[in-house]
């Protein structure tokens, strides 16, 4: 089948001289790194099978990841901006929210988009399917930017490591306004198998918690469990955005690249962690400026690109992974 495919290949994208980064997964990890990609001067595609942005779940960015929001001139709607301290800025959004920003400056910028799934590698080719036909792209360097159930990682024979995996849930309070003033949060608290946190700012509040799969059905009762008698009445009330059912992975991946097939990894694909401590959004985001700087490095010296990306990546999910192994 792949010798078939080969002869028949179909090419999205040849450009003499550039060199072809190919990225499987259009979540935020997925599109920052095209940026990355596209300003470190490559020709970039982006396969990705969902044809909408739909995750509703929020989560917090912090000040590097507003920073290089920033440096690439993306605008988040419905980005709720508050401070923890004077010094530390903070954001709340949804998910969705920030892939439309980031997928908006992708189209801007005339990075192809495909919309189909990949199905398996091949030698510096892969093979997608779009539309019930099944294609062969041709690729210089491969990002696997696919989720914490990567297909390509897989695909990549590269392993992971699973510390824990929970559920997690999520309710927003109030009235969010661009301007959330001061936002208080509270310790991390823990009643029984469940662990809860809330933050409150002007006008509203958001409460997350998290626990075994099993442990979040009544979640009017858990918030009450811990003392927040008036969110859980509003929940009650029909007042609050309840976000619900949330996979949970703590894990990472034993590699981070496959020079054999010129490939690297980032975002939940890479690692992943709870969005109890909004940790994975920005991890994703400040890994696709690693993958930035390898693109740029690697025609000059592979080895070092290679192992400086590595290095970058150990550190940034060693982070994660130990910030967030108290929660599992």
């Amino acid at each position: 089948m792949k010798n078939f495919l080969l002869v028949l290949t179909t090419l999205f994208f040849s450009s003499l001289g550039a060199t072809t980064v190919v990225v499987i997964g259009g979540g935020p990890g997925g599109l920052a790194t095209a940026i990355e990609a596209y300003y470190s001067g490559a020709d970039v595609i982006i396969v990705e099978k969902r044809k909408d942005y739909t995750r509703n779940q929020g989560t917090y960015l912090l000040d590097s990841s507003l920073a290089l929001l920033e440096k690439w001139e993306v605008h988040v709607e419905h980005m709720y901006m508050g401070e923890i301290t004077p010094e530390r800025k903070v954001a709340f959004l949804q998910l969705k929210n920030l892939e439309k920003a980031l997928g908006k400056k992708v189209e801007l910028l005339g990075i192809q988009k495909i919309h189909g799934e990949f199905l398996e590698l091949c030698d510096h080719a892969i093979v997608v399917q779009i539309e019930g036909e099944e294609k062969v792209l041709s690729y210089d360097f491969l990002v696997a930017a696919d989720g914490a159930h990567s297909h390509l990682r897989d695909c990549l024979h590269i392993k992971t490591s699973c510390i824990g995996q929970a559920r997690g849930a999520l309710a927003v309070f109030g009235s969010l306004e661009e301007d959330l003033g001061t936002i208080h949060f509270t310790p991390d608290l823990k009643n029984g198998d469940i662990h809860g946190k809330r933050s409150e700012f002007d006008g509203g509040s958001v409460v997350c918690l998290q626990g075994p799969s099993n442990s979040l059905g009544d979640f009017c009762g858990a918030i009450r469990d811990f003392g927040w008698q008036e969110d859980a009445n509003k929940l009650a009330d029909g007042q609050g955005q309840l976000f619900e059912n949330i996979e949970v992975l703590l894990q990472r991946s034993d590699a981070f690249f496959n020079r054999e097939y010129s490939a690297i990894l980032i975002g939940d694909a890479a690692a992943t962690g709870s969005f109890f401590r909004g940790l994975g959004a920005n991890t994703a985001l400040k890994a696709a400026t690693f993958a930035g700087r390898f693109f740029r490095e690697v025609e000059i010296h592979e080895d070092l690109a290679y192992d400086s990306f590595n290095q970058k990546m150990q550190e940034v999910t060693d982070y994660m992974i130990e910030r967030n192994r108290s929660l599992f």
